[in-house]
């Protein structure tokens, strides 16, 4: 109950919950995840699982966020990711359509004023 995966630079992470007695160290830290959830004008109360399967789960789909903008930045030969390479990335990808008020595409000020105009 603490097999350990190895993570990008480095880093690692138990993956074991607290149920079954293992330690819980994710990337994110569980304080901070469980005053996330609590924010939400409907959540009730919160267990250690929960917690941990939310932070797990939102570990998993930054993973996937920043391997896909990584991919579309390839043709670049760059190994860095920066805000268009993200903002490209969810208009593209119909999975992260849902992100795309919160990642939009930079848009000069001159630019957008010159559509509001229109």
């Amino acid at each position: 109950a603490g097999a350990t995966a190895g993570r990008g630079a480095g880093a690692a992470a138990v993956n074991s919950s607290p149920a079954t007695g293992g330690a819980a160290k994710n990337a994110l830290p569980h304080a901070r995840v469980k005053t996330i959830m609590k924010s939400a004008p409907e959540s009730m109360a919160i267990g250690a699982d929960a917690v941990f399967a939310v932070s797990r789960a939102t570990e998993y789909f930054i993973a996937y966020l920043v391997k896909a903008a990584h991919e579309s930045n390839a043709a670049a030969n760059s190994n860095s990711i920066d805000y268009s390479n993200l903002s490209t990335t969810v208009s593209a990808d119909p999975s992260l359509k849902f992100l795309k008020d919160v990642v939009p595409k930079k848009i000069l000020a001159r630019d957008y004023l010159a559509a509001l105009q229109s």
